[in-house]
Parts: C-alpha cells; structure tokens; sequence
C-alpha cells in the first residue's frame, strides 16, 4: 500500500526536479506530470478506465475555461482602471490624507487586499 502511495508523491518531485534541473519548462514539466498522472491512474491503480478519459478531458476543458475567461474580464478591468486614471486618482487622495506612516501602511495593505482579489497580475504585452 505505500509502495502505491510512492509512486503518486513522486509526481510533485518529478514536476519541480524537471523545471529547476533545466530538463524542462514549467509547462512542459506539469504535463510530464500529468502523463504520468495519467499513467499510474490507469495502468498502475487501474483507478480510471480509457472510457472515462473523454469526459474527463471535457471536464478539464471547461474548467480551463472558466478560469480563462475570469482571467480574460479581470484584464479588461484592469484596462478600464487605466484608462480613468483610477491608480493616480487613488495615489493622490491617499498622498492627502494626514496619516501616520503605520496607518498609511494598513490602509495601503487594505486597498492592494480589496482591489487584488479582482485584479490578475498577468504581465501585459500591449
């Protein structure tokens, strides 16, 4: 039983081993590990059966999906935020306000918390 839990702990070693030893890239390195994922699940546990796998893809694909798409609205929301001057607007207001540095450090934390938990920090190419 844990010679089978062995070979499932390995994936994270092997994914991470794949990326810092230079073999790899980090995309190239997680469908490594999805492979073998995929391997030890149906060769291996024989946990998962080759008919299951197309809605299991369908599965992932609208999950993938989903995510992008949320990635996709917060992009667009970032670009609405730049093009009204909001960041400068929001720099200005807390520059006026007379705090202490402390108190201007908790409200900083405060508004990067609120406005981070809508914002994807993807980097832009345009």
């Amino acid at each position: 039983m844990i010679q089978r839990a062995v070979l499932a702990l390995l994936i994270p070693l092997f994914v991470v081993g794949a990326v810092v030893g230079g073999v790899a890239t980090a995309t190239e390195s997680a469908a490594l590990g999805v492979g073998y994922a995929l391997f030890l699940a149906l060769v291996v546990f024989k946990s998962l059966k080759l008919r299951e796998l197309p809605a299991l893809f369908r599965s992932a694909v609208m999950t993938s999906a989903t995510v992008m798409i949320i990635i996709a609205m917060s992009q667009l929301y970032v670009w609405i935020l730049s093009m009204e001057q909001i960041p400068q607007l929001l720099a200005g207001f807390l520059g006026g306000l007379e705090l202490t540095p402390i108190l201007l450090l908790l409200v900083i934390a405060a508004a990067v918390l609120l406005i981070g938990t809508f914002i994807d920090v993807t980097p832009r190419f345009c």
